[in-house]
């Protein structure tokens, strides 16, 4: 019963945004707009304050349970790519089999379970956060890569940079950073803070003005602020298309 009342909070919540989506009331250009906000702040700003956060006196047993989590995932990946073979998965399929088959929920649901439920040791468990992730994003983009071309320098280049630009990866090493060198965050540090002063300074941003009239006549109508959608780029578009984003802005960390 208490894995329950534990347990049941996070998934309620989930179960809500499905259902107002379903609903509705969070349609695809809202719903695309908060999967952004979260991924290029929400979690960044958990993990970073998370690990710079962590205690110092329980990080006995880190290593090992790095060291036991990345053997599992090498583990997972062989396997993986063994049934991919036994399944006649098709050769262009076949990283996206293996990553949806070794790699986990970390961030949207690993880290609230870590911060909630007790007796587990938080410092070990969001210390192995930050290669464990590194790892997935780097295993993700080679396997996807590597399904649907050659080997090669071109290939690396791409996960270096794909790496780089991944949010979640660079929090994971500021606040790794911050957590050797024992730098101390304010105690209102949250991570719900940036998204709540992002969304409470939406409404006083400075309104567009009405474009001129071409002709004699009253321009009439609302004026918002829409939400601008940047284009990314051909080489990084080529590269999502290929499946070679480390960690999609939908997708799972």
């Amino acid at each position: 019963m208490d894995i329950i009342n534990l347990l049941a909070p996070l998934f309620l919540v989930i179960a809500l945004g499905a259902a107002l989506q379903k609903g509705g009331l969070l349609p695809a250009e809202v719903l695309g707009g908060f999967n952004r906000l979260t991924y290029w702040v929400g979690l960044p700003v958990l993990v970073f304050v998370s690990l710079a956060g962590a205690d110092h006196g329980e990080a006995a047993g880190t290593g090992r349970l790095v060291v036991v989590l990345l053997a599992t995932t090498a583990a997972m990946v062989g396997v993986a790519a063994l049934f991919a073979r036994i399944f006649g998965v098709a050769a262009g399929a076949g990283g996206t089999f293996v990553q949806a088959a070794f790699r986990g929920n970390l961030t949207f649901v690993g880290l609230p379970l870590i911060l909630t439920l007790p007796g587990v040791p938080q410092t070990p468990a969001l210390l192995a956060v930050a290669p464990l992730l590194i790892a997935y994003n780097v295993v993700s983009v080679v396997v996807l890569l590597a399904s649907r071309h050659a080997v090669g320098w071109a290939m690396l280049r791409i996960v270096g940079r794909e790496v780089v630009r991944n949010p979640i990866i660079v929090a994971c090493l500021l606040g790794a950073g911050a957590y050797a060198a024992h730098l101390s965050l304010p105690a209102e540090a949250s991570a719900g803070t940036p998204i709540t002063s992002v969304s409470t300074s939406t409404p006083l941003r400075r309104p567009q003005k009405p474009p001129r009239p071409r002709s004699g006549g009253v321009s009439g109508g609302v004026t918002g602020v829409p939400f601008a959608n940047r284009s990314a780029g051909s080489k990084r578009e080529a590269v999502r298309q290929h499946g070679g984003t480390a960690a999609s802005e939908q997708a799972v960390a």
